[in-house]
């Protein structure tokens, strides 16, 4: 059994040929005999590191971990490791917790750059211009 991944695509994205992706399968692997797939609309934080943490200050015993950007696969392991410490242990304001000092990293209201910010805000504008377009034209047809 092999286990392929890559089919994704961000949250409200056009969805990616399945077709296209099981012809590159094929071409390496082309006894392989498909069992089952799925896909994942992949969310992705405004810096690229997954949010990782208490959901805010006013709910302390509620968490996140949310953002992978494609990796939920490996990257729920830290968030189990990180969410597991801070509810077992206490989490410090910053996110860091005794066991994970770098919990700060993922934390989810640390600082977003100003310009990830306007870059995201940018290319959801130009995602749903896309989208309407393409509805708009499909009504006229």
């Amino acid at each position: 059994m092999i286990l392929v991944g890559g089919a994704t695509h961000r949250v409200g994205q056009e969805k990616r040929d399945w077709n296209e992706f099981r012809e590159k399968i094929l071409s390496y692997y082309p006894e392989a005999m498909e069992r089952e797939h799925w896909e994942v609309e992949d969310c992705v934080s405004l810096d690229g590191i997954p949010y990782i943490g208490p959901y805010s200050d006013k709910t302390p015993n509620m968490y996140v971990a949310t953002g992978f950007n494609g990796w939920g696969m490996t990257s729920a392991m830290t968030a189990a490791i990180l969410l597991t410490d801070a509810i077992i242990n206490g989490q410090k304001t910053n996110g860091a917790t005794e066991s994970y000092p770098w919990g700060e990293v993922f934390y989810p209201e640390r600082k977003i750059v100003r310009s990830q910010y306007f870059a995201n805000v940018k290319e959801n504008v130009r995602e749903n211009i896309k989208s309407f377009l393409t509805r708009k034209s499909k009504i006229n047809d």
